[in-house]
């Protein structure tokens, strides 16, 4: 929680691969699923961001850390990799997937 008056949030974390970014020479970068167990604004930036590992091209929350150039990080390096829409009567529900674009030129550990 950013401040004594904001809500609640929780977000699982789970490493899918270690590495250095392409192009960016050796700056480590681990790839991440990132499962929000609540809803709040800016909630995945805010938490990576607290643990010392901020989304690479957010330059909102990321101070202090390696800059990337456009061609490194020519957006946030956050991406929905599946989206699940439930219908309030439980009748259905709508899935779209897309996988991650995100290149790791090494990987490491």
């Amino acid at each position: 929680i950013a401040s004594k008056e904001g809500r609640k949030s929780r977000t699982a974390v789970q490493i899918i691969a270690k590495g250095w970014s392409v192009g960016a020479g050796d700056v480590p970068i681990t790839k991440v699923l990132l499962k929000p167990e609540t809803g709040r604004r800016h909630q995945l930036r805010v938490h990576t961001a607290l643990i010392g590992n901020p989304i690479v091209g957010d330059c909102t929350y990321a101070t202090g850390r390696p800059t990337f150039d456009p061609f490194q990080a020519p957006r946030m390096m956050l991406h929905a990799s599946e989206l699940n829409l439930s219908f309030g009567d439980g009748k259905g529900a709508l899935v779209f997937r897309s996988p991650a674009d995100f290149l790791i030129n090494r990987f490491y550990g």
